[in-house]
C-alpha cells in the first residue's frame, strides 16, 4: 500500500535509517515509475547515502515528471551544492524561487551564492 510505504521511508529518514528508507522509497517506484515524490524522496535518501550519481538521476527525473513542483528543484539544489556544483545549484535555486517565492532558503541561497561569485 502507498501509504504505508511513504511512511515507512517518513519514518526510517527520521531515525537515520537511510537503507530502510530507500528500500521504501524504490518500493513506491516499482508500483509507480511516475510518482515524482517518490523518486524526490529516494534522491534525498540516497544522497544521505552518499550515493551522488544515483541521487542526481532522481532528481532529474522528478523534475522531469513534474517541472513546476518548486521543491524537486530546491532539493536537487541542495544535492548540487553539497558536492560543489555552485553554479548549477544557483540555477536550481533560482528555478524554485522562481516557481514559489515562498521558499525563503531558496532566496537565502541565491543571495549567498551570488555573493560569493564576486
Amino acid at each position: 500500500n502507498v501509504d504505508a510505504l511513504q511512511k515507512m521511508g517518513f519514518v526510517a529518514t527520521q531515525v537515520k535509517d537511510y537503507n530502510e528508507a530507500r528500500e521504501s522509497y524504490e518500493k513506491l517506484i516499482a508500483l509507480d515509475e511516475n510518482d515524482d515524490m517518490a523518486h524526490d524522496l529516494l534522491a534525498n535518501t540516497l544522497h544521505k547515502l552518499g550515493e551522488e550519481e544515483a541521487a542526481k538521476k532522481h532528481h532529474e527525473l522528478a523534475i522531469k515528471l513534474d517541472p513546476e513542483y518548486a521543491p524537486h528543484y530546491f532539493n536537487y539544489a541542495n544535492t548540487l551544492y553539497d558536492l560543489g556544483h555552485t553554479k548549477e545549484a544557483l540555477e536550481g535555486y533560482k528555478k524554485a524561487y522562481e516557481l514559489d517565492p515562498s521558499i525563503e532558503v531558496a532566496k537565502e541561497m541565491i543571495e549567498k551564492l551570488e555573493k560569493s561569485d564576486d
